[in-house]
């Protein structure tokens, strides 16, 4: 990606602050946004019913509720819980998430490695 590492999930507080990093990054300047980082690595995998993979979730301050799905990351890295109150906005997330944990499982020579 523009802004991402092989195998990094980045994760911003809102679009508004993704178009920032974006918009920064492309200017060559340093991302001034909080950026959350990830490692999706080999071992990892999303917890999930194959039949229905996104869970609800009811925030109180929210008026219905979320969908949701859990991935699990491997030696004892903590879980990380991916949602959104549109069905929509989490679909294209959990596909590619799905798309590259069976690519670094298949291929372990592809994978991510810490530098």
């Amino acid at each position: 990606g523009i802004v991402g590492k092989n195998r990094m999930m980045y994760m911003y507080r809102s679009k508004a602050q993704y178009d920032t990093a974006i918009t920064e990054k492309l200017a060559g300047r340093k991302v001034s946004v909080k950026v959350k980082e990830f490692g999706l690595y080999r071992g990892s995998r999303i917890l999930q019913n194959e039949t229905n993979p996104e869970k609800l979730v009811k925030y109180l301050d929210e008026d219905r509720p979320w969908k949701y799905f859990v991935l699990l990351r491997r030696e004892r890295l903590p879980f990380i819980k991916i949602a959104s109150p549109e069905p929509d906005g989490l679909k294209p997330v959990y596909d590619k998430i799905r798309r590259v944990l069976s690519a670094a499982n298949e291929d372990p020579g592809k994978n991510y490695r810490r530098e």
